[in-house]
This record gives structure tokens, sequence and C-alpha cells, in this order.
């Protein structure tokens, strides 16, 4: 059984994850440029740092420091996703695989769903009673 903290766990790691990708994408395409202009300058004679292979080593410690949070994403994701492929109406399947397992705003979720934010947010609050889950909501401080 998942909680709805599981549920904000998983959406905050897919957003991380996302992060990686990202910023390896841009390693590997700075590392790319910096091969091409390597290659282009070395051929007049004048050194110049290797670019592209300070690029894979950077990429790989990336991958090497990140892999247990990548790997820890991946079995929270498992669990969450469980849960929710056991819901029987699609609609709450898609909106709270959007916004949890690939971490969507409700912008996002409703371009991908074609549904409206207002509907969107509904059936979200419907697939969580489904689960058996309550939307946390923060305390208002009166006074």
């Amino acid at each position: 059984m998942i909680t709805y903290d599981d549920l904000k766990i998983c959406a905050g790691l897919a957003r991380e994850a996302q992060n990686i990708r990202d910023s390896l994408e841009r390693i590997r395409s700075l590392a790319e440029y910096g091969g091409i202009k390597s290659e282009v300058v070395s051929g007049f004679g004048a050194p110049l740092d290797d670019r592209a292979g300070e690029g894979a080593a950077a990429i790989a410690d990336i991958e090497r420091r990140e892999g247990a949070k990548i790997a820890a994403y991946v079995e929270h994701v498992a669990c969450v996703e469980r849960e929710i492929n056991g819901l029987t109406n699609p609609d709450h399947r898609l909106i709270l695989r959007l916004r949890y397992v690939d971490g969507m705003t409700w912008g996002q979720i409703s371009e991908k769903s074609h549904f409206h934010e207002r509907w969107s947010r509904e059936l979200h609050r419907r697939g969580l009673d489904a689960l058996g889950l309550k939307k946390e909501t923060q305390p208002t401080n009166a006074g």
C-alpha cells in the first residue's frame, strides 16, 4: 500500500531524473562540440585540450554519482506504478501516472491528456480516492 507521500516522492524523483538526463545531454553536446573544435584546430598544429575526453569523463562521473538516485527512482516508480495499474478507470491511471511517475505539471498533464486542467485535477482527486488516499492540505493560518 502506498501513501500520498510516496506519490510526492515519486514525482520529485521523476523531476530529478529528468534534470540528470538534461545535464548529461548538455555535457554530451558540449563534448561533441569540443571534439569537433579539437579536430579542426589541432590540424593547424595548435595543441588543444582533449575536450571530448573531458566530456566523456564528466559524463561517466555524473552517471556514477547519480546511479544510486536513478536506481532508487526505478524501484520507487515500480511500486507506485503497481498501485496505479490496479485502478480500473484508465483516466485515473493516466492522470496519476503523468503527475507522479512522469512528474508533470498540471499544464503539461492537460496538454498530454487533452483534458482541461480542471478536469485533470478532478480525475486526480478521484484517482486518489480510488487508491484510498487523500491529498494532504496545508494548514491555514487563521489570525
